[in-house]
């Protein structure tokens, strides 16, 4: 874990029980649950770390048990209470292990994003991207062509609407809308020199940010999505190679 300044606080988890290589994170906001997927296979699991004192935010009463005899440690200014919700926040120590799945029809857990409490986009490094629950029953499936998927990281987001927005074929932005019926191209590569490499919907802003990559310089940069556009922010430009 680390703080708003990027300063290291603790390890949350060492080696979790059931993911043999750790590779794809994803925080829900709403329940305070960490979502982890396995690179080197298909199991994704699911842990509590932080509870809010007074409040139940698990998906049933048997696994609501806030009160449980665990060392828990105050967050300090980490974190800002819910709105009509004026309590602390404390972080578990150890993370409860919740649940575990194995997710279908994708060759690895390399990247998450959390749609509800219940509900995961996961996506590997052969083109798929799959909607499931916590069965790992695929409930959707992106389909696209001229993948890039080659890098498999931070490829999709989801926001605050509950759409996905991912990086298509030619390194286009696409999303993808509540429904899963309508698919819209809304950002283009427009940069021969930057590739979009990953996105990000900050639930703090409400921006969808994207990750771009130089492959001529070995640079990246990083810029926020417009309506029509990506603003380029330079100063954010770091060496990568």
């Amino acid at each position: 874990m680390l703080d708003s300044d990027g300063q290291f606080l603790s390890h949350l988890l060492i080696r979790p029980s059931g993911i043999f290589s750790p590779w794809g994170l994803s925080y829900d906001v709403n329940t305070h649950r960490l979502w982890v997927g396995s690179w080197d296979n298909n199991t994704v699991v699911l842990y509590r770390y932080i509870t809010r004192q007074g409040a139940l935010t698990d998906l049933n009463t048997a696994t609501a048990d806030v009160m449980e005899s665990l060392s828990e440690i105050l967050t300090t200014g980490t974190e800002k209470p819910q709105q009509g919700n004026q309590c602390l926040l404390k972080l578990m120590s150890p993370p409860k292990l919740l649940h575990s799945l194995t997710v279908t029809g994708v060759g690895g857990c390399f990247h998450i994003s959390c749609v509800t409490s219940d509900r995961v986009w996961v996506s590997d490094d052969e083109d798929n991207i799959i909607l499931t629950d916590t069965t790992g029953v695929p409930l959707h499936r992106v389909e696209h062509s001229d993948s890039v998927y080659t890098l498999s990281n931070g490829l999709h987001t989801v926001n605050s609407e509950s759409e996905l927005s991912y990086i298509g074929s030619n390194y286009n932005i696409n999303k993808l809308s509540k429904d899963m019926k309508t698919t819209t191209t809304f950002i283009e590569r427009t940069y021969s020199i930057w590739r979009q490499q990953c996105v990000y919907w900050s639930p703090s802003t409400g921006d969808l940010l994207v990750g771009m990559l130089n492959n001529r310089t070995g640079t990246g940069n990083m810029g926020k999505v417009t309506r029509t556009s990506i603003r380029i922010r330079t100063t954010a430009m770091w060496n990568l190679y």
